[in-house]
């Protein structure tokens, strides 16, 4: 005695290959979305560094390091730039390990300063 369905037989494969690319398309949409998001808001937090990095305390000397080491590797751009901030790193390493904050000496204030003003004129 032979089965009658109700229903005609229904071929999976074209449904799985229709939600399968539908799937496809919603994944291409929402990670477009989000890095034109991300990318956004990458240019949005540019003057943000800059106005911490202008604001730092030269009497305390370990948070700027750190900072100035933190930050700056976000707000530069050129190459020029990084040589800079680079050769500015590597003058401030002594000052992030220290036990006690020290001010910074002439010099190094000079150069940090050089270095803002530069981040700052880019920026107008």
């Amino acid at each position: 005695m032979p089965l009658h369905d109700i229903f005609p037989p229904i071929d999976t494969t074209t449904y799985l290959v229709k939600l399968g690319s539908i799937a496809c398309v919603i994944i291409f949409i929402l990670l477009y979305v989000l890095w034109q998001w991300r990318k956004r808001k990458k240019k949005k937090t540019r003057p943000y560094y800059l106005n911490l990095l202008n604001n730092c305390d030269f009497n305390e000397s370990k948070r700027t390091a750190n900072q100035i080491g933190h930050y700056g590797k976000l707000v530069v751009r050129t190459v020029q730039e990084k040589e800079m901030l680079e050769e500015l790193i590597s003058t401030l390493i002594p000052y992030k390990y220290l036990k006690d904050s020290v001010p910074f000496p002439k010099e190094i204030q000079k150069e940090i300063e050089t270095f803002l003003i530069q981040l700052s004129s880019k920026d107008v």
